[in-house]
């Protein structure tokens, strides 16, 4: 009896660890169907907004923002937001819809999603391809490969109307720079801000990173993240700023920050980005960030997000722009298009890698949950 009560315990205790292991915010309805799961908890999706959110939920694998195809009216498509094929994801506004033997609805639990939403990650493919669920349980990750801060600002009305953020982490830029110049770039970053701030969203920036395959860019790099660094001190905005470029060099530069395009950054500069970003959240005074460090706070007595500090800051940040680039940069992904492929592809681009770590995570927690099962017993 005993040996059956211990194997039941075993049972369940895997049962809700693998349960705890899933999200439950979005979940696919069946092949061929318009309609949700019958479960009382996941309804239809009703704005392109939610749908971009949802879908990151929604596979066994990671989901990133350019598996988002852009919005439809079809009637021959599951009504809302939807998977057509193995990975892409469309919003229909068709709001009957129909059944597509290659398509299933996506279905979300509402407020599962906007419980996430008190921190908003938005912005280019740095954003996109960093996995923040563990680090920052309470956020989305909105990012998309490819967006520049024109692009941002193009949705920031949307995101912010969608889910009220308190706060949002920012990282655009480096795409715009390839075809405008630093201050055209920051005429754009500076209505981001805007908006956010006056939706009552402060904003953290990470900045430019030193890549080793844009070495050309880097003097508009620099240029551009003055411009910021000084906005952000004397501006009178929710703004702070993490200096990543002079950060990255004070590590080395080294090629294990980042993955083997030396463009995007690997799982190890990932690392800091979390540590660095978790420190800033958590100091709300603090205006600029090096090297894991506050080297500037605001006032703490006369600071509003719209009176610029009584003590204005004087540190600008290190390695300042000394030349133009003289060589473009490598290419970058390319923006989405709003059309339904005859044929999804069978897989998409980015590696598996990350699907494999949560496989190992999901086993390590089955083990431990079972070791102290048997702990319990044997006492």
């Amino acid at each position: 009896m005993k040996s059956l009560i211990f194997s039941s315990s075993i049972l369940a205790v895997i049962v809700a660890s693998t349960a705890r292991s899933q999200d439950v915010c979005a979940v696919l309805g069946t092949k061929s169907s318009n309609a949700c799961p019958d479960d009382a908890l996941h309804e239809r999706i009703s704005s392109e907004a939610l749908c971009r959110a949802a879908m990151r939920f929604a596979n066994d694998d990671d989901v990133y923002g350019e598996a988002f195809g852009g919005s439809v009216d079809r009637s021959d498509r599951p009504a809302g937001c939807y998977r057509f094929g193995s990975w892409r994801f469309y919003f229909n506004k068709n709001t009957q819809g129909g059944k597509n033997a290659k398509s299933r609805p996506l279905c979300g639990n509402v407020t599962c999603v906007e419980e996430k939403s008190s921190t908003l990650f938005i912005g280019d493919s740095d954003i996109d391809l960093w996995d923040v669920r563990a680090a920052f349980p309470n956020s989305l990750n909105l990012g998309y490969s490819g967006y520049t801060c024109e692009d941002v600002l193009g949705e920031m009305d949307m995101w912010l109307n969608a889910f009220s953020p308190k706060q949002i982490v920012l990282v655009c830029g480096e795409n715009d720079l390839g075809d405008r110049s630093a201050s055209e770039t920051f005429s754009y970053f500076k209505q981001i801000v805007a908006k956010a701030n006056n939706a009552g969203a402060s904003v953290l920036y990470l900045g430019t990173k030193p890549e080793p395959s844009t070495k050309g860019m880097h003097g508009d790099y620099r240029e551009y993240d003055k411009l910021i660094f000084q906005f952000a001190k004397t501006g009178g905005t929710a703004l702070a700023y993490i200096d990543v470029y002079a950060s990255f060099e004070t590590l080395g530069n080294e090629n294990r920050l980042y993955a083997d395009d030396r463009l995007h950054l690997s799982k190890s500069g990932y690392s800091y980005w979390v540590t660095w970003t978790s420190s800033m959240l958590s100091k709300p005074l603090c205006v600029a960030m090096r090297d894991g460090a506050c080297v500037e706070e605001r006032d703490a007595v006369t600071y509003t997000p719209t009176n610029a500090p009584t003590n204005p800051p004087t540190v600008a940040p290190t390695n300042a722009p000394t030349a133009a680039p003289t060589n473009p940069p490598t290419s970058r992904p390319t923006k989405r298009q709003n059309v339904e492929p005859t044929n999804a592809p069978a897989t998409k681009t980015p590696s598996a890698a990350s699907s494999s770590e949560r496989i190992v995570h999901n086993v390590k927690t089955i083990i431990v949950s079972a070791l102290l099962i048997i702990c319990i017993y044997y006492k």
